[in-house]
């Protein structure tokens, strides 16, 4: 299986995959091109990233500071200083609100921050001031699903149904093929009730070709709501109560077109455990739909040698990457090759 899953990676490195450029700062955690930045600031951001996954909020804020004073030009580190603080600092939330504005301060084009204030802003009931910096989110960059998503979300919550659902039909209008936007319409129309735009995103979702999304066991719809608002923290949370391993959440999070919540946690699953070969592949698929060339060049370097064999919905999930960025041969070559390994290692 070592020997398969590097064949692999060898071929989707060969169809194309160009790597990104000279990788120098911290960005929405990955890194891109512009001011040096020490290794300290990338060592201090990356602890941050693992404590917060571990749900060590108190561990995680300590370390981002650290990043904070190794790189002190950083939006994007500012901006989860205040979110964490106001997840955690419910007494004082003018802490969050100052980190968010010191965020903006650095970067006012940096769409992540006015996000991350508007989710903080929903969170104590401010519905009207969040949606104005969810606005502000969407000018700034409207092609992540979840700068919509929020926008969506608040103008229903504000009985402003019909707008929202101009939002919903604009997006699937600029963004067709986008599975993540059909899962949120979806969403949506079964939470309105809404028979015609319900079958509409299933029409869609299927014409798309991808694994089907199936009831999530033992959680009902509440884990993949959770993973659909970008809650990976929850989502963390109820998988950890039904006893998922981490990278079955992974695999989740692709299935309902979670791609942001399926990189953050397949990136902080290989930081652990460079062998977890789900955590692999959700990185893999997750950045190909959200077009990281960067997070998908290095990923593919990321797998260790000494790698474990996927699950079955691992492999299905990569055998239709194949498909799509090599060809359908090699996908069909890659089924047969992990069907034949599995029957072999099968009791």
């Amino acid at each position: 299986m070592k020997a398969l899953l590097f064949a692999v990676g060898t071929s989707l490195w060969l169809a194309g995959c160009a790597p990104g450029g000279q990788v120098t700062r911290i960005a929405d955690g990955n890194r891109e091109d512009g001011r040096y930045i020490d290794a300290s600031a990338y060592s201090a951001y990356t602890r941050a990233a693992l404590l917060d996954a571990a749900g060590d909020v108190q561990g995680a804020l300590v370390a981002y500071e650290a990043a904070r004073e190794a790189d002190p030009d950083s939006a994007d580190v500012m901006t989860r200083i205040g979110a964490l603080h106001c997840r955690a600092d419910r007494q004082h939330p003018e802490r969050a609100q100052e980190a968010f504005a010191q965020a903006i301060e650095l970067d006012p084009s940096y769409a992540p921050a006015y996000a991350a204030r508007a989710r903080c802003l929903e969170s104590r009931g401010e519905l009207r001031p969040a949606l104005e910096q969810a606005l502000l989110a969407v000018q700034r960059d409207a092609r992540p699903v979840e700068n919509t998503e929020l926008v969506v979300r608040l103008l229903f919550a504000l009985g402003r149904k019909s707008e929202a659902w101009a939002w919903l039909e604009a997006l699937v209008a600029e963004q067709p093929s986008s599975l993540k936007a059909w899962r949120m319409f979806h969403a949506f129309a079964e939470q309105d009730a809404d028979a015609v735009r319900l079958r509409r995103a299933n029409l869609a979702e299927r014409a798309l070709g991808f694994p089907a999304a199936k009831p999530a066991e033992g959680t009902g719809d509440a884990l993949d709501t959770l993973l659909l608002a970008g809650d990976l923290d929850g989502a963390r949370r109820a998988a950890v109560s039904q006893r998922w391993k981490p990278s079955m959440l992974a695999l989740r999070a692709l299935e309902v077109g979670a791609y942001e919540a399926a990189l953050q946690q397949g990136k902080s699953l290989l930081l652990a455990d460079p062998s977890d070969a789900d955590a692999w592949i959700a990185v893999l698929v997750a950045a190909e739909q959200l077009h990281d060339q960067t997070a998908f060049h290095d990923a593919l370097r990321a797998l260790d040698v000494e790698a474990l064999a996927p699950s079955a919905r691992g492999a299905e999930f990569l055998a239709a990457l194949l498909s799509r960025r090599v060809s359908e041969e090699a996908a069909r070559a890659f089924r047969e090759s992990f069907k034949a390994r599995a029957s072999a290692s099968a009791p």
